[in-house]
């Protein structure tokens, strides 16, 4: 073969190439001419896969946003109680802010008001009991608290007795002993509807560092 007729280093490259690749194809499996329409298709489905999950995600999400809006939302009556509407006129000018929103007043029995103040003995943790009974040994040992004196009895009669209103930050309403405007109550409801306000612009509850219910 004349020098002009010899192969480059690379034309025999290419050709012991094209020999393999020829072999393979004649010793492979055969063909699948329809290999290619399926792999668009498998990439389809994974295509409607992800299609449906985001879809299945979006619709969890606007639930979950549903279920948190409805436990967050307050039911917000549109007016004032008529009995308190012109204590509110005397916080807001004297305090020269206006409410954001009226909030419920729950005029209540006697006996409704302290079973909505007073704490059952049961409901308290063993935690609970330890640290009112620490309390109460510090208290009699700086001669502060008789011996015969219980100290969660007594606290549930302040609670109750010692009180004629209470504003609770947690449900965000305004708690009365009885049903009429007497003047002691009308004193003490200025003095409640005056945390109401204070609640609306700065937020009472962020104050305690916890979300437990704050009443005052």
């Amino acid at each position: 073969m004349a020098d002009s007729e010899k192969f480059s280093p690379l034309d025999e490259w290419y050709a012991r190439e094209a020999r393999e690749q020829a072999a393979r194809l004649e010793n492979g499996p055969p063909v699948q001419s329809r290999k290619p329409t399926a792999g668009r298709s498998e990439r389809r489905w994974h295509l409607w896969q992800v299609v449906i999950a985001l879809g299945a995600l979006t619709m969890l999400s606007a639930g979950v946003t549903v279920v948190v809006l409805r436990q967050t939302e307050k039911d917000y009556p549109k007016q004032w109680d008529p009995r308190v509407a012109e204590l509110v006129n005397f916080v807001q000018r004297e305090r020269g802010a206006v409410y954001e929103h009226p909030v419920p007043v729950d005029f209540l029995s006697p006996e409704e008001y302290s079973k909505r103040t007073r704490t059952d003995e049961g409901t308290l943790s063993e935690d609970d009991k330890a640290e009112l009974e620490q309390f109460e040994g510090t208290m009699r040992a700086l001669g502060l608290l008789a011996a015969d004196v219980d100290l969660f009895q007594a606290t549930n009669d302040l609670v109750d007795t010692g009180t004629l209103a209470f504003y609770d930050t947690h449900e965000h309403r305004v708690v009365v002993r009885g049903t009429a405007v007497t003047p002691g109550v009308a004193v003490t409801l200025a003095h409640e509807l005056t945390h109401v306000l204070q609640d609306q612009i700065y937020g009472l509850d962020r104050y305690d560092g916890k979300e437990d219910k704050v009443t005052s």
